[in-house]
C-alpha cells in the first residue's frame, strides 16, 4: 500500500509541474493540483463532484476551461483558479486555504 501511495505521489507531483509547463495561461489549475496547493486531499469521486460544480461557475461566467495530457484519463481540464476558489469554498469552507 504503501509503495503505490508513493507512486500515486509521484505521478500527481508530475501531473502539477506538467500542467504548470503545458497549459501556457497562468491561473488556471486541475482540481487535483488546487487541492494539492491548499494540502486538502480529495478522492476521485470528491474530484469529479469539483469539477462538475467549475464547469457550472464557468458556463454562467461564460468561461472555457483548457486541457492538460494526463496519464490515467488521456486529458483533464484545467479551471481558473477564481472558479476553483469558489467551489473550494464551498465544499470545504473558506478556511480550506
Amino acid at each position: 500500500v504503501a509503495l503505490h501511495e508513493t507512486k500515486v505521489n509521484a505521478h500527481e507531483t508530475r501531473l502539477i509541474e506538467v500542467e504548470k509547463h503545458t497549459t501556457g495561461v497562468d491561473g488556471y489549475k486541475t482540481v487535483l493540483g488546487f487541492a494539492k496547493q491548499r494540502r486538502i486531499n480529495i478522492d476521485r469521486v470528491t474530484a469529479s463532484r469539483a469539477g462538475k460544480m467549475c464547469s457550472a461557475l464557468c458556463k454562467t461566467a461564460g468561461l472555457e476551461p483548457g486541457e492538460v495530457p494526463d496519464a490515467r484519463f488521456d486529458t483533464v481540464k484545467v479551471w481558473p483558479e477564481h472558479i476553483l476558489c469558489a467551489v473550494f469554498d464551498q465544499m470545504f469552507g473558506k478556511d480550506s486555504a
